[in-house]
């Protein structure tokens, strides 16, 4: 059987994804259709987020940080391939992510 070359990359490719969701257009179509309650009307877009917040902590990096006109922020992930550990992983980068919030306030 013959295996198919794609002659373009698609979403699922890092670059890609991050090009496209570096769009704020594109970022905030993706966010309202996700979640259409919240009425969003502006976002602001960071691609590869570096989420270090000191020497002792694990560093993150999030494919795209998304923070709307409400301080809201939304982690936004590219996950092609099926991971135990995802929840983990989650709740971590949203520890860090409320960690850095907290100390850029105080």
């Amino acid at each position: 059987m013959r295996r198919r070359i794609n002659r373009y990359p698609r979403i699922t490719n890092d670059l890609v994804f991050g090009h496209v969701m570096s769009n704020k257009k594109n970022c905030l179509e993706l966010l309202r259709r996700m979640f259409p309650e919240l009425k969003l009307t502006k976002v602001n877009v960071i691609t590869q987020y570096d989420g270090n917040i000191g020497l002792e902590s694990k560093n993150i990096r999030l494919d795209i940080w998304a923070q709307d006109d409400q301080s809201r922020v939304y982690d936004i992930e590219m996950q092609t391939t099926r991971k135990n550990d995802l929840e983990k992983r989650m709740m971590y980068y949203a520890g860090i992510s409320a960690c850095r919030r907290i100390s850029t306030t105080t």
